[in-house]
């Protein structure tokens, strides 16, 4: 896949004024949250909420 091709998502579009989201992927859940230090961290729940 040429890198031009890729979609990109904008952080801000994704999260709204929430520091946190899940993303599903293939039947696993996962949470995507924004750290102190302003970074990404992506995160595999064990456990249904």
């Amino acid at each position: 896949m040429n890198i031009l091709q890729l979609k990109e998502l904008n952080t801000q579009d994704m999260l709204g004024d929430t520091k946190m989201i899940f993303i599903l992927h293939l039947g696993q859940r996962y949470l995507l949250s924004v750290t102190k230090q302003q970074k990404l961290l992506l995160t595999k729940v064990k456990h249904d909420f």
